[in-house]
């Protein structure tokens, strides 16, 4: 074993307080939870993956959730916003 492999310290984390965002009416379903995680993001990716389930959408998925109405948004730091 080498010796940087004996010192080599665990990340840091810290105690994050994570809720549903009152402004969604979906909020409820999370329950107040607190989350020893080394970053927010990781945090929240803990929590949501007991309550959604994120893979690549087929073609398919597509067709059938774009003529039901579901528009495609896109990824933004503050928010969400639609294509």
């Amino acid at each position: 074993m080498t010796r940087s492999a004996l010192t080599t310290k665990p990340p840091r984390t810290r105690v994050y307080r994570v809720k549903g965002n009152p402004n969604y009416p979906d909020a409820g379903i999370v329950a107040l939870r607190l989350v020893r995680a080394p970053a927010k993001a990781l945090a929240l990716s803990h929590v949501a993956r007991n309550y959604f389930d994120v893979r690549l959408a087929t073609q398919e998925d597509m067709e059938e959730m774009l003529a039901g109405g579901v528009k495609v948004e896109r990824y933004t730091p503050n928010g969400d916003e639609h294509e």
